[in-house]
């Protein structure tokens, strides 16, 4: 047991380091949303490349989203504007395309704090950065969650067109750029484009092709309460005559997590009834309080699949065990009880179904040994227990 706890422990500081940092595999906040909209936006522009969108409506507004703060930036397009950012979208696509789908060519990086740039001599607060000498995005995790899916691929298409270039030049929110004049130039280019992107996106139904995947449960959500029933047994030494040894459990439980390490606290109880000689009634029950350390292990690598959401988690756990055994007939009604403290070990499979339920699967192993000495019942340390539930995550 204290090797396992050894184990969980050492496996802290790594989860510790990934809850700010984008490794797309459903564990963080966010993490979903931003590959969703990664897709969205690579999606978006292989269209363009395969000639699948109208190129001449590039840079225009979507009808049904006139009143979008999104068509902003496309309605204040004069002509040269309009076909400017045309021209660009279609020359930059695949670079863009290259950028998205081409792993580690550039990296996300998640952040609590608020993000500032520095623009002249002014602060100004953005939602993210990009970095171009480490090919690396900084998003405010937060903010992100709020925005709806055509802001997450605007800000996307934004930071991502910093990574190109413009007759040799890198692309800054600062200074004119062809039709586009004035000190704020650029940035109102690279908004138009980003905008229209996420029109396309639109236009192009990708909106709704990922609307199931964002709404399916999430696994990386912090808070857990979960319900469970199932089986339980324990070895009998001695006392067979009056002993049960088998139990039908019903459970409820908290869990809490910091990233995959977390805690969690349980209340189950078991009972178990016998008949012994036609006319004695045997009634055993017990209580177990316990309170331990998990672990979850994301199995699968898609987050946008039920999967790729699914996880195991890894438990171990100090218990107190109440137990009461009651042996009863017309004459006679006969009481014992028992106290133990134990430790349990085990492991459960948690499965999206819908509305942030989640079905369980799940096998716990105990260590506890539980007599009755006025029958001379006594029961061994090996306790095992089977468990299907429901979990709901928040």
């Amino acid at each position: 047991m204290k090797t396992i706890i050894v184990m969980i422990l050492t496996m802290a500081p790594s989860t510790l380091l990934w809850a700010s940092t984008f490794v797309g595999n459903g564990g963080n906040a966010g993490d979903v949303e931003l590959l969703v909209a990664k897709k969205q936006v690579s999606e978006t522009f292989q269209m363009m490349l395969d000639l699948e969108v109208d190129n001449d409506e590039l840079c225009k507004c979507v009808e049904e989203y006139q009143n979008d703060n999104l068509c902003v930036p496309l309605n204040s397009l004069n002509d040269k504007q309009q076909k400017y950012c045309v021209q660009v979208l279609n020359e930059k696509a695949k670079g863009l395309v290259d950028l998205v789908d081409t792993e580690g060519k550039v990296n996300f990086q998640w952040t609590h704090q608020a993000i500032e740039v520095i623009e002249g001599k002014k602060r100004r607060a953005v939602d993210a950065v990009a970095d171009r000498d480490k090919m690396e995005i900084t998003i405010n995790q937060s903010r992100f969650l709020e925005m709806s899916p055509t802001e997450r691929i605007f800000l996307l298409t934004h930071e991502l067109f910093h990574f190109t270039e413009i007759n040799g030049k890198p692309l800054t929110d600062e200074g004119p750029l062809g039709p586009f004049t004035g000190n704020e130039g650029s940035r109102n280019f690279i908004n138009a484009a980003a905008a229209a992107t996420a029109m396309q996106a639109v236009d192009n139904k990708l909106i709704r092709k990922y609307r199931s995947q964002l709404r399916r449960p999430q696994g990386w959500r912090k808070n857990w309460i979960d319900f469970s029933f199932g089986d339980s047994s324990s070895d009998v030494e001695s006392g067979s005559t009056y002993a049960t040894g088998d139990y039908s459990n019903v459970g409820i439980g908290y869990r809490h997590y910091w990233g995959n390490l977390g805690v969690s606290l349980n209340y189950s109880k078991g009972m178990a009834q016998k008949t012994i000689l036609t006319t004695i009634k045997a009634d055993e029950e017990y209580k177990i309080f316990g309170a331990g350390i998990n672990y979850r292990v994301f199995l699968f690598s898609n987050p946008l699949s039920r999967f790729g959401q699914s996880y195991l988690d890894l438990h171990v756990q100090i218990q107190s065990i109440e137990a009461k055994y009651q042996l009863r007939d017309t004459y006679v009604n006969l009481l014992d009880s028992d106290k133990k403290i134990g430790q349990s070990i085990g492991i459960n499979y948690y499965f999206p179904l819908w509305v942030g339920l989640w079905a369980t699967l799940g096998l716990n192993y105990s260590s506890y040994a539980i007599e009755f000495p006025q029958l001379g019942i006594k029961y061994g340390s090996s306790n095992s227990a089977t468990l299907l539930g429901v979990s709901y995550g928040f």
